[in-house]
């Protein structure tokens, strides 16, 4: 249940109205600066109104985490929608990249406005860590099951790329995105044609590379023959040998 962990915190940096649009410090007095995206934070001369929330990335949000649950819950009985084990790709798999999908999307208004790039910065960085040592927290092996006779950390197999972490990587490279390469009016997000890719052209081509350097990766790598076993429900071992 890492993932639901993640489905309020990481997808709405602290400071924004969850998907809404941020007032910045200097628009008439009516609301204060985004304290994510590096602004002050000022008391208004009245109550600022909450921004509107994105209703779509609101469902959408709520179908993956009741996507999680079902998966993490009902895979074991049924392989057909558990994690694939090496090729291929099942419904459980979608659920991470979904809510990958989310935290970008949410960046894009979490940091409409920047008023401060180096402070924004530094509480992305901040977070960043948080949700990394909390990855390791969760899945690094502090934790053992109730029965269990031993407490703390095998170095050797402690795992350092868990969800949250990766999560935490992907935020901290698209939030550096948002924060210092965007360009143009902070009012055209919806925009759509060459001036939405005029405005992202450095996220896309920041985009282009990873994925270039990732495919390389994936496919110029040598992986040697290998073999993992899966436990069935009535405990049965099974070896599978990988071949490559």
């Amino acid at each position: 249940m890492y993932q639901a962990s993640m489905a309020k915190s990481a997808d709405f940096p602290a400071g924004t109205d969850d998907g809404g649009s941020a007032s910045g410090p200097n628009e008439g007095g009516e609301g204060h600066g985004d304290i994510e995206a590096g602004g002050t934070a000022t008391a208004p001369a009245m109550a600022r109104p909450r921004g509107q929330r994105l209703a779509s990335l609101d469902v959408f949000r709520g179908i993956t985490v009741v996507l999680m649950i079902v998966v993490d819950d009902v895979g074991g009985l049924l392989p057909a929608i558990s994690h694939s084990p090496w090729d291929g790709v099942t419904l459980a798999d979608f659920v991470f990249p979904f809510f990958l999908f989310i935290v970008g999307v949410s960046l894009a208004f979490a940091y409409k406005r920047v008023p401060d790039r180096a402070l924004a910065t530094k509480k992305a960085a901040i977070r960043t860590s948080k949700l990394f040592l909390l990855g390791l927290v969760l899945q690094g092996g502090f934790f053992h099951s109730i029965h269990d006779l031993t407490y703390g950390v095998d170095i050797h197999k402690i795992r350092l790329m868990g969800i949250l972490q990766r999560i935490a990587i992907a935020y901290l490279t698209v939030a550096l995105c948002e924060i210092w390469l965007r360009g143009g009016a902070s009012d055209d997000i919806g925009a759509g044609g060459s001036k939405l890719i005029r405005r992202y052209r450095h996220q896309l081509f920041v985009g282009l590379v990873l994925m270039v350097t990732y495919t390389a990766l994936l496919y110029g790598m040598y992986v040697p023959d290998w073999e993992f076993a899966v436990t069935s429900q009535d405990t049965t071992l099974k070896h599978f040998m990988v071949m490559n």
